[in-house]
């Protein structure tokens, strides 16, 4: 009949669409739809592409990115006292009642470091955050900061060296985030193709196994 041949005219043409989809998912124009994201995208940082609207402010993120910010500019007026009195040193891991593992997440080597990291934590940070609400949310966070501390400490456990930044804490998310929206896509601005628009995208678990 007409109709049934219609049906299946529509069918055959979503299935198109679904294989056209998934083969776009790697490789395929990805130009952001925001104009500021073309400056991460620049400097070679991932920028999020279809990831979708966050239904609730991330006030967590946004506090703990100002906190970052602000306590890393001002551990640079006194580098090194700074670093020395509030790093986590794992010889010395249990000062202050151990609270140089959170302390030393506030604090950066250098201004690249501390603007990359909060580039990565500003920007997967308010998908998870909404996912799993502000109290888990925190929970997953410090658990994964101790657990990068922790780390550090077996492999190092007589080392002098202060060990500051994010970075541990900030893992953990990223591995949440690959593990949980696995299929959402991330956008790359390749220079040696801008004549054919540049922009390149991966799925964010093939990025993260890469990164890791």
């Amino acid at each position: 009949p007409q109709e049934a041949r219609e049906r299946l005219a529509m069918l055959k043409v979503e299935e198109m669409r679904e294989r056209a989809q998934a083969a776009e998912g790697i490789g395929g124009d990805a130009a952001p739809s925001e104009w500021w994201q073309w400056l991460p995208g620049l400097l070679g940082l991932p920028v999020e592409i279809d990831q979708g609207a966050i239904t609730q402010r991330p006030w967590c993120t946004w506090i703990l990115g100002a906190l970052i910010l602000g306590l890393s500019i001002l551990g640079f007026y006194d580098h090194e006292n700074a670093v020395q009195t509030f790093g986590m040193i794992p010889a010395q891991a249990g000062r202050y009642y151990g609270l140089t593992l959170l302390s030393s997440f506030f604090l950066h080597g250098s201004v690249v470091h501390l603007l990359s990291n909060l580039y990565f934590f500003m920007t997967f940070a308010d998908n998870i955050e909404d996912f799993l609400g502000k109290r888990r949310f925190l929970l997953l966070l410090l658990a994964a900061t101790v657990s990068g501390d922790l780390l550090h400490i077996l492999g190092n456990p007589q080392s002098p060296i202060p060990c500051i930044g994010a970075s541990g804490g900030i893992s953990g998310l990223l591995a949440f985030y690959a593990l949980q929206f696995p299929r959402c896509r991330l956008g790359f601005f390749m220079p040696r193709r801008a004549f054919a628009g540049g922009w390149f995208r991966l799925p964010v678990w093939l990025w993260f196994g890469g990164w890791a």
